[in-house]
């Protein structure tokens, strides 16, 4: 059986039953052609170009690339971090625990077992015992599941710390 093709509306074509076949021309219910690629040539050029550039952006988007862009020099720092919701009013409803990977002026990197959500913001509160870092707000900029229940987090700090003066010493 071949399928047939039923256009519901300008911008919506319902395939039904099975088997290859063209889908080829019928009518809406306004009288337009439903042609798929008669569709596909009305659609705006730029906006194909856009999904097509966010595609490729996308594609880009690996560990390597993020760790490129990194804008400060990062120090190997294994330290205890609670990450709690950025808003005063929230901060006493949940906490994830992590250990940072490494921090730099701008920002670190943190292991959880839970992931976050890109794009809210946080409050880091870091253990004392290997930084000196007061709390800070941060902005999660992204999030990564690196094992089943472990998630590699990137935050960015509203305000640079000196982490020179934050590094406690190790003697």
């Amino acid at each position: 059986m071949n399928p047939t093709h039923r256009c519901l509306t300008s911008r919506t074509i319902e395939i039904v039953g099975s088997g290859a076949g063209p889908i080829r021309d019928r009518e809406f219910p306004n009288g337009e052609s439903c042609d798929v690629f008669d569709q596909l040539q009305r659609e705006d050029v730029f906006e194909i170009s856009d999904a097509l550039e966010s595609l490729h952006e996308l594609g880009q988007n690996t560990h390597a690339a993020f760790v490129a862009q990194r804008a400060s020099e990062r120090l190997d720092i294994r330290t205890k971090v609670e990450i709690r919701p950025g808003n005063c009013s929230a901060r006493h409803l949940s906490v994830v625990h992590g250990v940072t990977q490494d921090i730099s002026n701008g920002g670190c990197m943190v292991l959880t077992a839970q992931p976050i959500l890109a794009g809210d913001i946080f409050w880091c509160v870091f253990e004392k015992a290997h930084v000196n870092i007061q709390p800070v707000l941060a902005r999660g900029m992204r999030c990564r599941m690196v094992q089943e229940s472990t998630f590699e987090c990137g935050f960015r700090f509203f305000e640079e710390i000196d982490l020179a003066a934050a590094t406690v010493d190790a003697h």
